[in-house]
C-alpha cells in the first residue's frame, strides 16, 4: 500500500512546468543568436551559446528529476524473462 502512495506523493507537473520554462528561455536565447548573426553582430555569440549551454543543461535536470525520485515502480521480480524456444522436432 505504501508504494501505491508514494507514487501519488510529489507531482510531476511542478518540475515540468519548470522544464517547459527553461526551455521556453533557451528558445528566446536562440532567436537572439540568430538575429545577432544575420545583422552580422558576432560579437557577443559565443555568450549567448554558453547561454543557452547552460539552460539546455539546468532543462534537463529539471525535466529528469521526478524521474529520479519516483525510482522503477517494478520490483526486482517482475522483469519478464525470455525462456529460449525448444527446437522442434522435424517431421
Amino acid at each position: 500500500m505504501a508504494g501505491i502512495l508514494s507514487m501519488f506523493a510529489a507531482s510531476p507537473f511542478k518540475p515540468l512546468r519548470k522544464h517547459m520554462e527553461k526551455v521556453s528561455e533557451c528558445c528566446g536565447c536562440i532567436k537572439t543568436l540568430i538575429e545577432k548573426t544575420l545583422s552580422g553582430n558576432i560579437d557577443k555569440n559565443t555568450q549567448i551559446a554558453e547561454r543557452i549551454r547552460l539552460l539546455e543543461i539546468d532543462a534537463n535536470r529539471s525535466r529528469t528529476a521526478p524521474r529520479a525520485s519516483r525510482g522503477s515502480s517494478r520490483g526486482a521480480g517482475s522483469r519478464c524473462r525470455r525462456t529460449p524456444r525448444r527446437a522442434s522436432a522435424a517431421s
